[in-house]
């Protein structure tokens, strides 16, 4: 595995990037290890082998089936207000 080496630029284009402010040359020095750190993370993944699987997977949703609903009128039979729109009135969102 070979090591990556982060340096300070590399570090501060990523700060300005995610808008985080870095100016203190020892702050660069600790964000440049620990980027090191997760690259090495990264190629250990890739040493990982690849496999293939096929999971015994089943559809547990049933079909639709069309059945009858209730009507407009039905619908809105119990509203304390007659809305002749046709459609609910809900809470005023602040």
């Amino acid at each position: 595995m070979r090591k990556i080496q982060v340096g300070s630029e590399e570090v501060r284009r990523i700060s300005e990037l995610a808008k985080i402010n870095v100016e203190d040359e020892k702050e660069l020095e600790t964000f440049a290890k620990q980027f090191e750190q997760i690259i090495s993370y990264f190629e250990i993944i890739e040493t990982v082998p690849e496999f293939e699987s096929e999971a015994d997977i089943k559809n547990v949703l049933r079909q639709d089936e069309i059945e009858n609903s209730l009507s407009k009128e039905e619908v809105f039979l119990n509203l304390e207000s007659g809305d002749d729109k046709g459609y609910f009135k809900g809470p005023k969102i602040r």
